[in-house]
């Protein structure tokens, strides 16, 4: 059943989801542990699939909001760690066959592929490929059983280590001791169950001996109640275990077995998210539990305050730090540019002037270079010399032509060519009529004109031929036509033409 708006608003945070995984992760955990009992093997299911739900409802909730895709990617983007730890977890569930047509696992998976491809749609989608085959080896590692025993002893220290702590500050320092004593026995037999030369069990040394020094701290107060804080001398452990998927997952179901919410708080980011899961459902239970475990609870968040408020001033410290600097760099700095302005006014100013002087100076020699060229023109008398040059020209032309032309006169005085072509041209004008008369062509021409407009076509031809005949010597009968030879004179006019 999904969960109320309410609490779907709370957990549209990155913190939000973060306590979504890890109460996925502790609930799959219960259902590997609860193979060989149905009965809690069915209630451990019936858990993992409400919490499917409420991711697969989370998710949804944000896709829906088409206009707030930065939310999404505040959430889901970034490493792309929580969308492929979500994929991952859902993928290697193996539920019984009472549940494994479930429609959660599924409608959750396809909640998962629309926010990859969101991711993919803004360039994350390698980060998301690393992601995903990351968190998939981390969940498929292998884990041969070699650490249950030393998980088993961790996860007793650290629930023994919250308790000291909660202990302490409800001012029961006898107890409070009590407890950091057991805490450091059970480091003790981890440390012995692990491999010697392993990360964990060197971890595990350093921590013990903090855990030693706080016991130390405490036993000689007599007493009182202690000035140092406990985050102060025992610091948070970083273990490989957590890191694998399996081995997690056996941590998170050791310390909900001790009906503890808040055994994971010297594990670091990892112990306080699946002790946040853890939490979330030891708190709801009725009884004794329950009201113990809210106990624990307020005591860790109040150690998360302990550690947010220091975190705060050192921030500030650091901060007012950061503002002291700035204003010391500020009162140096502040001069300098001033000086820096005045001196670029100053360059400015002077390059402004430098340009005016050299425009002038340009005009200047452009004015002497003008005057120059009409004293040199004046002095050489250039212009003057073109302008006669071109008279001269103009002069010589036309003299030319007029010479070409007397020149022609002449010597059509001299050879008489013109009134040779006069002569010439009234011969042929002669001759042409004297022969016309002789040979009596045009009368000839003329009477066959007349004679034909009232012949037919045939005996105006034969008229024509005959008129045309006329002039020459009667053709003899069935011989050629005779030619009359040309007299003495013609032959004269012929030559003088």
């Amino acid at each position: 059943m999904a969960e109320p708006r309410a609490a779907m608003d709370v957990l549209r945070t990155p913190e939000g989801l973060d306590a979504v995984l890890a109460r996925i992760a502790v609930s799959l955990a219960r259902v590997e542990a609860s193979q060989a009992s149905p009965v809690q093997l069915a209630k451990a299911e019936f858990d993992f699939l409400t919490q499917l739900e409420v991711a697969r409802d989370f998710m949804q909730d944000i896709l829906s909001r088409q206009s707030d895709r930065k939310l999404l990617l505040d959430i889901f983007g970034g490493d792309c760690t929580r969308i492929a730890r979500l994929r991952a977890m859902c993928e290697s569930a193996q539920l019984s066959p009472m549940n494994i047509g479930d429609q959660r696992l599924d409608t959750c998976l396809r909640a998962c592929e629309s926010v990859d491809q969101v991711i993919r749609s803004v360039g994350l989608g390698e980060r998301l490929r690393a992601a995903q085959v990351s968190e998939q080896s981390a969940i498929t590692g292998e884990d041969d059983g070699s650490t249950d025993e030393c998980i088993q002893h961790v996860a007793a220290a650290s629930v023994y280590e919250c308790q000291a702590a909660e202990l302490e500050r409800s001012e029961d320092v006898a107890a409070a001791l009590g407890r950091y004593e057991a805490c450091s026995l059970e480091l003790g037999t981890a440390i012995t169950v692990a491999a010697p030369s392993s990360q964990d069990a060197l971890k595990l040394r350093t921590h013990q001996a903090q855990v030693d020094d706080r016991i130390q701290y405490l036993q000689n107060l007599s007493g009182k109640n202690p000035e140092i804080p406990a985050e102060s001398q025992i610091q948070l452990v970083d273990l490989d275990i957590t890191k694998n998927r399996k081995k997690q997952q056996k941590l998170a179901a050791a310390v909900a077995a001790m009906g503890a919410a808040t055994g994971f708080c010297m594990l670091g980011a990892i112990g306080a998210t699946i002790g946040a899961a853890v939490g979330a459902h030891a708190a709801a239970s009725e009884g004794d539990i329950g009201d113990a475990v809210r106990a624990a609870a307020e005591t860790a968040l109040q150690r998360a305050g302990d550690v947010q408020s220091a975190a705060v001033e050192a921030g500030e410290s650091a901060c007012a730090v950061a503002v002291e600097a700035g204003e010391s760099a500020r009162a140096v700095l502040e001069p300098a540019l001033q000086q820096a302005e005045a001196v670029g006014s100053a360059a400015a100013a002077q390059a402004g002037e430098r340009v005016v002087a050299g425009m002038d100076f340009a005009k200047a020699k452009v004015a002497e270079l003008q005057a120059s060229g009409v004293h040199l023109d004046q002095q050489l008398g250039i212009s003057e010399g073109l302008d006669k040059a071109s008279e001269n020209v103009s002069d010589s032309v036309s003299a030319g032509v007029q010479r070409a032309r007397e020149t022609t006169r002449h010597m059509d005085e001299m050879l008489g060519v013109s009134d040779t072509l006069s002569a010439s041209l009234n011969r042929a004008c002669v001759g042409t009529a004297e022969l016309d008369s002789r040979l009596g062509v045009s009368d000839a021409l003329s009477a066959g004109l007349q004679k034909a407009s009232g012949l037919g076509v045939s005996a105006v031809l034969n008229q024509l031929g005959s008129a045309v005949s006329s002039g020459y010597s009667a053709q003899p009968p069935g011989g050629t036509p005779e030619k009359s030879e040309p007299s003495t004179a013609d032959l004269e006019k012929s030559k003088d033409l």
